[in-house]
């Protein structure tokens, strides 16, 4: 997929993804991102949204693909009112630490402030040399910053991880990275279309999942499952959760599913079965290729209407 133009991410592993002029989110937005990204906003339109970011404080700033945008960052505000910048014209925005901010527009123009005094210089003298093709902050200074030569540079308290893909020396085609302004969350975008993350579970589900489903219409595989996931939770427990929405579905992993003979069917049972048992109508599948002795199963009849706990 080609049609990724922002991520953000937000306090308490909340986020919100711009894709194919479609905007998905998480739960738990704040309210008055939530309400703007919605349509609830009474200044909201129609538009599709194009880029967005959230900061600290309830911060955020929202550029559609027609002219509109919404910002409650004072400074931001004042720098787009200034140079009479239109949603469709912003690239990328970004929010760091201490009200600081990283906008830039398609045409290469950069406007910042409180950023890291590296990433400052980098922007004000390489420029010079090349346009600036992308550039984002995030949390403890970190930003990463790439021209249209295929230079980029990082730095600040870019997470490990980040760091070590980065600064591999057969690393190529990065096109874009996102950066989080509450914690160590990142995606990077390749040339290739390939991404790699590190987010909340909710966040790589968002990433993962092939569609929703109601997993009352999804069949097991297996006819018996043990009370307890691996990682040691019990399975009621989760259920009870996800019931009492202590927990949403999409703080499970994505489940695996695939299609026999007009059915579909989860190879996650227990997974399922919580998801059932909590009266969930709704849930993130993704869709594989099944093992031969599951498929060996179904032909000698196996229903996989029913299962028990043991």
């Amino acid at each position: 997929m080609t049609g990724l133009t922002s991520v953000a991410f937000g306090p308490n592993d909340t986020w919100a993804v711009c894709e194919d002029a479609d905007t998905t989110w998480s739960y738990g937005l704040p309210d008055n991102i939530y309400n703007t990204l919605d349509g609830r906003s009474k200044k909201r339109r129609c538009a599709p949204t194009n880029v967005a970011a959230m900061g600290h404080g309830n911060t955020y700033a929202i550029f559609a693909t027609d002219t509109n945008w919404w910002s409650n960052h004072d400074d931001l505000v004042e720098q787009l009112n200034e140079h009479g910048i239109h949603g469709s014209d912003v690239r990328a925005v970004s929010f760091g630490d201490c009200g600081s901010y990283l906008l830039l527009l398609h045409n290469g123009a950069c406007y910042w402030s409180g950023v890291n005094s590296r990433l400052s210089d980098l922007i004000q003298t390489e420029s010079d040399v090349a346009s600036i093709e992308w550039a984002v902050i995030g949390n403890d200074e970190s930003y990463f910053i790439s021209y249209d030569d295929g230079r980029y540079f990082w730095g600040g308290g870019v997470a490990d991880g980040l760091n070590k893909i980065l600064g591999n020396e057969n690393q190529k085609g990065i096109d874009k990275v996102w950066l989080s302004p509450f914690d160590c969350s990142y995606l990077i975008l390749h040339s290739s279309g390939i991404r790699q993350w590190h987010a909340s579970q909710s966040f790589s589900n968002n990433q993962y999942c092939n569609q929703w489903m109601n997993p009352r219409k999804i069949l097991y595989t297996i006819d018996s499952i043990g009370q307890e996931f691996t990682c040691g939770r019990c399975v009621q427990d989760v259920a009870d959760s996800l019931e009492k929405e202590k927990i949403q579905p999409d703080d499970l992993p994505c489940m695996h599913v695939f299609d026999w003979q007009g059915r579909t069917y989860s190879l996650n049972n227990r997974r399922l079965w919580v998801l059932s048992a909590s009266g969930i109508d709704s849930t993130p599948v993704r869709y594989v290729i099944p093992p031969d002795n599951i498929l060996s199963k179904l032909e000698n009849g196996f229903q996989g209407t029913d299962i028990r706990l043991h």
